[in-house]
C-alpha cells in the first residue's frame, strides 16, 4: 500500500503510472465541493441525499452515515446505508443525521474531523396528507350532503377535522 508522502521509489513501472496512481488511488476530501445533505430542511417524507461533487469522478467513495434518535446525543452508524442516498423509511421525526464520505485510504481520525466539522440536519414533521369525499358529488337543494374525512401520516400523528362548509364562496 502506498501512503501519501515523500517516498523513493525503485521500479520497472514507468513514473507517470506511479503519478497517476497516487493522484487517482488517494484522493483528497481537500477538492471536494458541495458537500452536503439535501434537503436542508428534511421531513420525515424526504429521502436524505449527500450532495459531492469530486474532480475524479471515476473513484468510489464510501457514505458513512449516523443516526442520533431524538433527545439523543450518541450518533450511531447506520450499517445497512452504504449509499449516497437514505430511504425515508429509515427516518423518523426528531432524529439528527450526519454523513462522512470517506475513501479508503481514510483513516479513523479524518472520518471523527469529518463528523466533527459536518453539518447536522434534523427531521422535521410531516404534514399529514387529509382526503374528503362527498357522499354526493352533485346534490340538489333538498339533498343532506355527507363528507367523509380520511388521513396519512407519516409521523404517526393524531389527526382532528374541523369542517368549514361554504356554498358560492360564502362560508356557512
Amino acid at each position: 500500500m502506498v501512503e501519501m508522502g515523500m517516498h523513493s521509489l525503485t521500479s520497472a513501472i514507468p513514473l507517470f503510472v506511479v503519478v497517476h496512481c497516487l493522484v487517482a488511488c488517494t484522493p483528497s476530501l481537500e477538492n471536494a465541493v458541495a458537500f452536503h445533505i439535501e434537503p436542508e430542511t428534511p421531513s420525515t417524507n424526504d429521502e436524505l441525499r449527500v450532495d459531492f461533487d469530486y474532480v475524479q469522478q471515476n473513484y468510489r467513495w464510501q457514505y458513512l452515515w449516523f443516526r442520533a434518535e431524538e433527545g439523543s446525543d450518541d450518533f450511531l452508524r447506520v450499517d445497512e446505508v452504504e449509499e449516497d442516498t437514505v430511504p425515508h423509511e429509515l427516518t423518523r421525526r426528531g432524529e439528527r443525521w450526519q454523513v462522512a464520505v470517506v475513501s479508503n485510504e481514510t483513516g479513523t481520525q479524518t472520518v471523527q474531523k469529518l463528523l466533527d466539522e459536518a453539518k447536522i440536519i434534523t427531521i422535521a414533521n410531516s404534514p399529514p396528507v387529509v382526503t374528503v369525499e362527498l357522499d354526493n358529488a352533485s346534490p340538489t337543494t333538498i339533498d343532506p350532503v355527507v363528507a367523509t374525512a380520511s388521513h396519512e401520516d407519516a409521523d404517526g400523528d393524531d389527526v382532528e377535522y374541523d369542517f368549514i362548509w361554504q356554498r358560492r364562496a360564502v362560508l356557512r
